[in-house]
């Protein structure tokens, strides 16, 4: 029993670590678009001030999961689909009619 115990404990925290991997790794991409986005003057400064917010607010969302020490299925489920958000923001904003210059 206790061998089962241990074999599902280690999943879960292999899963809780590789899932904040991903997390973080679509921050950083998503942030790295914003900052091209900026340089090639797609996204006008307002525009990349208001996707950086919801940058920071997902990533509140991240350090609050991670406050018990992993993430859990549910909580990594939220902030996915508030990353896809940001990410469909971003795509909008850098592909319309508003210029930097």
């Amino acid at each position: 029993m206790k061998f089962y115990l241990t074999i599902a404990l280690t999943l879960a925290l292999g899963f809780s670590t590789a899932e904040a991997r991903r997390l973080d790794r679509t921050q950083r991409h998503q942030k790295a678009r914003i900052h091209d986005g900026v340089k090639d003057g797609s996204l006008t400064k307002d525009e990349a001030k208001e996707l950086r917010k919801d940058l920071r607010e997902n990533r509140k969302k991240i350090r609050e999961a991670r406050a018990d020490g992993h993430i859990d299925a549910q909580e990594a489920k939220e902030i996915r689909k508030d990353q896809r958000e940001t990410s469909k923001e971003i795509y909008q904003e850098k592909h319309d009619s508003e210029t930097r210059n």
